[in-house]
């Protein structure tokens, strides 16, 4: 029987594994070695994840296959495709390797390292060095090399890599609005703010066949992300890794800042909602009405044993973990009897003031006679102001941007 090699395969970004090119690379001088050393081939791909990444699962899998003795013979690309520095490599050499006694091979004609020779020891030191500082001066030239690009092309929508959101393209390393699925992301921007809910939204894009940027089907935390991220006003930054520098780069916007901004107000009112079932029902004084602990009075609606009142939210948020102040105050009001007193009392107050119905009279009741046609009118108007605020907002940014670039590079 064959003897097992684990191949071990990984690149740095998920851009990379989606090009396929380095893990296909991989895969075949993997094979090659696995023949030439005439042992069966064991594929541990690790994909597109940084080898800074403590979620390296193939990577500990490996590790727990040599601590029960399953895995005896390893082979990889390079070392900095294996390890992240030289300190794991020399643990993995002093822990797993040495002691369980296992054939480490690499590169493409599978080279065997050697632990035995002093010698060798230290020239493989060396190398694992040596890969790593190539490794870390890559790195500093790509950094810097976004660096630049940012502050000098910034202003022209310049594409600094990565996976592109969905609804745009990398054309030219630029951001180019996709025309096909710039629509769904205005649907699904349509659709929330409808009342749409995301599981319904996830439904449609599904059954009529559209793609999600990875995998076959949309998933709710997808759908979130794009419902909240101001890059579809046009607002990205580039943000460097080591400085924490944020370099703002124009991006075509896809929703207008509008419709963006009533979505954020109904993500925001869910929210509030979510996992409260108390809360799935309006009450006319949540959020008006303050106890003396200084938390908020809020009605609780709960038609299963038909108890509906108002009462201290203290206790509730106490039991959720927050930092409330101790309340005495266990008493609630009836929200039915306490919202017909509210709202007998506005009624009495406001048939009463002569101010409210002067007022009245003035801002409604001169309005009975607009027609139909003038209020389509006006409704196409105001829709016209708010697409020049956008483009005026627009313009404003990007005015800003540029002199800020200007500023940086003079």
């Amino acid at each position: 029987m064959k003897e097992k090699l684990y191949c071990y395969l990984r690149v740095s970004t998920k851009s990379q594994e989606e090009e396929g090119n380095s893990i296909e690379n991989q895969r075949f001088t993997g094979k090659k070695v696995s023949k030439k050393l005439g042992m069966k081939y064991v594929e541990m791909n690790e994909g597109g994840l940084s080898s800074m990444s403590s979620n390296r699962i193939k990577f500990n899998e490996l590790k727990e296959g040599i601590s029960i003795g399953r895995v005896k013979n390893i082979w990889y690309y390079s070392r900095s495709r294996w390890s992240r520095n030289t300190v794991e490599d020399l643990l993995m050499k002093q822990n797993y390797f040495i002691p369980y006694k296992v054939n480490v091979f690499e590169g493409e004609n599978g080279s065997k390292r050697d632990f035995t020779d002093p010698k060798d020891e230290l020239l493989d030191t060396i190398l694992t060095t040596v890969q790593q500082f190539d490794r870390q001066q890559r790195r500093q030239v790509s950094v810097s090399g976004k660096r630049h690009l940012s502050l000098t092309q910034g202003e022209n929508g310049v594409f600094m890599g990565g996976t592109i959101n969905f609804g745009y393209s990398n054309i030219d390393k630029r951001w180019k609005i996709n025309p096909d699925e710039s629509k769904w992301v205005k649907e699904i921007f349509k659709q929330y703010e409808q009342g749409k809910s995301l599981k319904y939204i996830k439904s449609l894009l599904d059954t009529n066949g559209v793609k999600p940027r990875r995998g076959k089907l949309w998933n709710l935390g997808t759908l979130n992300t794009i419902l909240r991220n101001r890059v579809y006003i046009g607002e990205y930054f580039w943000v460097d890794k080591e400085t924490k520098d944020r370099f703002y780069i124009v991006v075509p916007p896809i929703i207008s800042h509008s419709l963006f901004n009533r979505v954020q107000r109904k993500i925001k009112k869910n929210t509030i909602n979510k996992g409260n079932n108390s809360r799935k029902y309006e009450s006319l004084l949540s959020n008006l009405l303050e106890c003396y602990c200084g938390e908020n009075i809020s009605g609780q609606v709960r038609k299963s044993v038909g108890k509906n009142y108002y009462t201290c939210s203290s206790k509730r948020n106490h039991w959720k973990g927050k930092d409330v102040k101790i309340c005495d105050n266990r008493r609630g009001m009836n929200l039915e009897i306490t919202n017909e007193f509210v709202i007998s009392n506005l009624q009495t107050v406001m048939n009463d003031s002569s101010i409210l119905k002067e007022r009245f009279k003035k801002d409604i009741l001169s309005k009975k006679n607009i027609n139909k046609k003038e209020i389509e009118s006006s409704k196409k108007e105001l829709e016209k102001k708010i697409k020049q605020v956008d483009k005026q907002i627009d313009l404003t940014v990007k005015s800003i941007s540029i002199n800020e670039v200007n500023h940086m590079t003079n």
